[in-house]
């Protein structure tokens, strides 16, 4: 069988013209595309790809050391049977690029690299399955596969050792440049994988026969010792410590309370395998937190890094109704935060926490229940139907000041009635910012009066510049004296 090593830089060591040379020389016999790369770049991938897929002959793709970045989308992506070496590795990222100029042209670059990440992803799907959208999340994340991993995700058909392993170039330092993470065991595993049902999983493994194994496992597995003895041993001649990837749980409170307006802060629930970590250590463990849904109308945000959730009700909801926030923590497992609305208190003020439970008072003691009034429960009932009245009442008034507010800004020329809407919502959001931005525009910018068209004090003024004296014209006097004797004159006839 014909080899055609792919060893280097794409686009340096290895270009779409080489390649083409080298296949046009096998005259459509079997061939071994043997791939030890750390990528390059992304438009003469595609075109070794192509050259690939179009050769006439049956094509083998073997993963000898690593396939990253670009050089992983050839390998996937051309069409025959693709094997990895127990040892091997393969990588998948966003494109990206080195680029100067101004706003136009980093513009342009975003869009560009965003087609091409389309096009990667889509090279992925075609041959492990799931959609586009799903890989690119993977490749967001700059996810690293051992082989047994890349065989789980679909993305090869088999691992293969070899009689002679192929030497592999030393790309260690250039690799802590270029990607987010030096090789396998220094990334997180993978987002998910595919079960024997096609159901994807996210447990990690413990290195039981038929599970998934993380490569701490494999290699212990391999090795016929047990996992911690290969990790201190490992640790101790890195001199550094060696990270194990465990299973960690995240949740958050089922029924936050929280009234109309109000704004509560809610921390997530993460525990381990290693004891109780808290939000405030939550980026150690590699977890990442985002927005995937919360209901209309309601202000939600979360910490990035501690998943600290941030709710504000809006001021129509209705009291007794519950709410449901969904976080996804690292791209791939959605947690739900809920939320029972209650009332504004009797005062009228707010309070965060928990709703208040009632617990019957110790008899004869009265210390503590001085300011506790019992009441009926249809009397209860009706007050926090009232609350609810008057908050949304208040939320009607604060749009009608509103309104007034942006009215009298057009009426007062600041900007055209055509951004009323625009400058509405601004409003509503956040006053400040509106202030800073629509409010700040200077009277009369956009004209209110009828251009073309001299008014009365416009004629007055003409009519003053006429009789101006200083400026050579007949004076009112005169004037007045020319029509006197115009008249008598005419009285004469």
């Amino acid at each position: 069988m014909n080899d055609l090593m792919i060893y280097g830089d794409i686009g340096g060591d290895n270009t779409a013209a080489g390649i083409e040379k080298q296949l046009a020389s096998f005259n459509g016999e079997p061939i071994r595309v043997r791939i030890n790369s750390d990528g390059g770049q992304v438009y003469e991938g595609i075109a070794i790809l192509n050259a690939l897929r179009g050769y006439a002959g049956e094509v083998t793709v073997v993963v000898e050391s690593r396939a990253c970045s670009a050089a992983s989308f050839i390998a996937v992506g051309c069409g025959g049977r693709v094997i990895m070496r127990p040892n091997a590795e393969l990588m998948i990222h966003k494109a990206s690029a080195d680029w100067w100029g101004n706003a136009d042209d980093l513009e342009k670059a975003r869009v560009d690299l965003e087609r091409q990440d389309v096009k990667i992803a889509n090279i992925y799907a075609g041959r492990a399955g799931g959609t586009a959208d799903e890989w690119l999340e993977r490749m967001r994340a700059e996810t690293w596969y051992t082989a047994q991993e890349a065989l789980d995700a679909g993305l090869v058909d088999a691992i293969e050792d070899a009689k002679a392993p192929a030497a592999a170039t030393n790309l260690q330092s250039r690799m802590v440049a270029r990607f987010k993470y030096a090789n396998r065991a220094a990334a997180p595993p993978p987002p998910s994988t595919r079960s024997e049902s096609g159901e994807k999983s996210t447990t990690p493994s413990n290195g039981q026969k038929g599970e998934k194994m993380n490569i701490l496992d494999q290699l212990a597995q391999e090795l016929g010792k047990k996992p911690e003895d290969v990790r201190d041993a490992l640790s101790g001649f890195f001199n550094e410590v060696v990270q194990v990837s465990s299973e960690v749980d995240v949740t958050y409170p089922e029924a936050t309370a929280i009234a109309p307006t109000e704004k509560v802060v809610v921390e997530p629930v993460i525990g381990g395998e290693n004891g109780e970590p808290t939000a405030a250590n939550a980026g150690a463990l590699g977890l990442t937190f985002a927005v995937k849904t919360a209901p209309d109308g309601w202000t939600v945000t979360v910490d990035e890094a501690t998943g600290v959730l941030t709710v504000t009700a809006p001021s129509g909801v209705e009291v007794g109704a519950t709410a449901e926030v969904t976080v996804s923590v690292n791209g791939t497992v959605d947690v739900a935060a809920g939320f029972a609305v209650r009332s504004l208190s009797d005062d009228g003020e707010q309070t965060t926490g928990p709703a208040p439970t009632e617990a019957p008072a110790a008899p004869g003691n009265t210390a503590d229940t001085a300011d506790v009034v019992t009441v009926p429960r249809a009397h209860f009932d009706y007050l926090n139907r009232v609350a609810a009245n008057f908050a949304e009442a208040q939320a009607k008034l604060e749009a009608q000041e509103h309104e007034k507010t942006v009215d009298q800004a057009i009426a007062e020329g600041r900007f055209a009635a055509a951004n009323r809407a625009k400058a509405l919502a601004d409003l509503a959001r956040d006053p400040s910012q509106y202030a800073a931005t629509w409010g700040a525009l200077p009277k009369g910018t956009i004209p209110v009066a009828e251009l073309g068209n001299a008014g009365t004090a416009a004629v007055k003024t003409a009519m003053a510049a006429a009789n101006d004296p200083r400026k050579g014209h007949t004076t009112r006097e005169e004037l007045m004296e020319r029509a006197k004797a115009r008249a008598a004159k005419k009285e004469g006839k």
